[in-house]
């Protein structure tokens, strides 16, 4: 507890400072989901883009506040939302080469207890679909196996909540084919 003391009686502001170790990370390990599972080729800085979206809210592109680059950012502090797509939202995550899929990744973002995916599934750019993949909560990134070779994915959101729904974090992990 920090004592605030304000005998002026007028309306006050008080500032906090915080005090980091720049060789350790500033959020709490809980925020962090190693999967020792290999390289996440769904990163923005592992080379993957976003190659089309359903829609961000508020219309801004994917390098907005709510745009779909947050979703492949590797941070859960930012967010993909589209614009009330529900059911009807997806994203296409270009993959930085061909690729042996073994498994992917989503976490749904929420607003409480509304805007939540329950399901998704992934399609390839050869035309093969893989899930319905369950989504039981917003707690963490949920993942699944697969067996399939593809550079772009386009996930679709298939069981929502309705409204602005979007992903805190997608995953692709594989080995790329040389």
């Amino acid at each position: 507890s920090v004592p605030k003391r304000n005998p002026s009686g007028e309306d006050a502001a008080f500032l906090s400072w915080f005090l980091v170790d720049a060789s350790q990370p500033f959020a709490s390990p809980a925020f962090f989901h190693p999967s020792g599972i290999g390289r996440n080729l769904a990163l923005l800085e592992n080379g993957a883009s976003v190659a089309a979206v359903s829609s961000n809210f508020g219309g801004g592109g994917n390098d907005s506040a709510f745009g779909a680059a947050n979703a492949l950012d590797g941070d859960p502090a930012t967010e993909w939302s589209s614009e009330s797509d529900g059911d009807q939202a997806w994203i296409d995550v270009e993959l930085p080469s061909v690729t042996n899929v073994t498994s992917v990744g989503f976490w749904t973002r929420t607003m409480g207890d509304s805007t939540q995916v329950n399901s998704f599934r992934v399609t390839t750019d050869r035309d093969e679909t893989y899930g319905p993949f369950s989504v039981d909560d917003a707690t963490t990134i949920y993942r699944f196996d697969t067996q399939f070779t593809a550079k772009r994915l386009r996930f679709e959101l298939l069981d929502t909540t309705g409204g602005n729904t979007g992903a805190l974090e997608i995953e692709v992990y594989g080995d790329a084919i040389p």
